[in-house]
């Protein structure tokens, strides 16, 4: 089963315009609090419900790293160390490829990396 994003990336990815139907989401209450929707049957498919005002879109890991290299050309690699663990570097599709800083802070998982790294590279959208 593919990572689903956290709340505050998921968040963050709709404040630089990611609008994509996921089969997760995120909804605001009347209480005004956020919570999680999963779907009972997933085999329904994508759904727009969640590009609505009071949803956030939860894509996958994977989703939101296409998005980022499909529409922005913002590429993520990840580094693993021997038993250091894992970090991430970003890079642009310009004159080529142009890097980014290599960030040093390191995880336990790959998947922590990547979640640190679709966040980072959100933020470089202009």
């Amino acid at each position: 089963m593919e990572e689903l994003v956290t709340f505050e990336t998921a968040e963050l990815a709709k404040q630089k315009g990611f609008n994509e139907s996921t089969i997760d989401w995120f909804e605001k209450r009347i209480n005004g609090k956020w919570e999680e929707e999963y779907p009972q049957n997933h085999d329904f498919g994508y759904s727009s419900y969640n590009t609505k005002e009071n949803t956030i879109a939860r894509p996958t890991q994977a989703m939101l790293q296409k998005w980022l290299r499909e529409e922005h050309k913002i590429f993520l690699n990840s580094i693993t160390g021997h038993d250091l663990g894992t970090r991430f570097q970003i890079y642009y599709e310009e004159d080529r490829f142009t890097y980014d800083e290599l960030y040093t802070d390191m995880y336990e998982k790959y998947e922590l990396a990547l979640e640190a790294g679709l966040k980072e590279g959100i933020k470089k959208i202009k």
